[in-house]
């Protein structure tokens, strides 16, 4: 199943914005491009996962890594504080949940994800 990198984007990008708050116009465009970001790379870990054989060890890895990558550019680009940039990442991918991952063809990513979401 090919992944959708955009609708799952706009998703991350939705729960990102609820833990931002209001953002002007610049902050809207960095919070987007880090939710694609994000997307593309849960595809890309989706599509190594599949083709290589990478093990659910190395994806958590890889997925923690994106995360803290998208957190440490909210910051810096935002100016965000350190907390508020992990809790919108968090709060991004957390937003997916089980069954909207299962629909996207990366239930397997489920339970990473979580672990990745609870060590950053």
């Amino acid at each position: 199943m090919a992944i959708d990198v955009g609708a799952l984007a706009q998703q991350i990008l939705g729960g990102m914005k609820g833990a931002l708050g209001p953002l002007s116009t610049d902050s809207l465009n960095v919070a987007a491009q880090e939710a694609t970001q994000l997307a593309q790379s849960l595809a890309d870990i989706s599509a190594a996962r599949s083709g290589s054989g990478i093990t659910d060890k190395q994806a958590k890895d890889l997925i923690a890594a994106q995360m803290s990558s998208s957190a440490a550019a909210l910051q810096a680009q935002m100016g965000v504080a350190d907390l508020a940039a992990k809790t919108a990442v968090k709060k991004g991918l957390g937003i997916l949940g089980d069954v909207g991952l299962t629909a996207m063809g990366l239930g397997w990513a489920a339970p990473l994800l979580n672990d990745a979401i609870t060590g950053l």
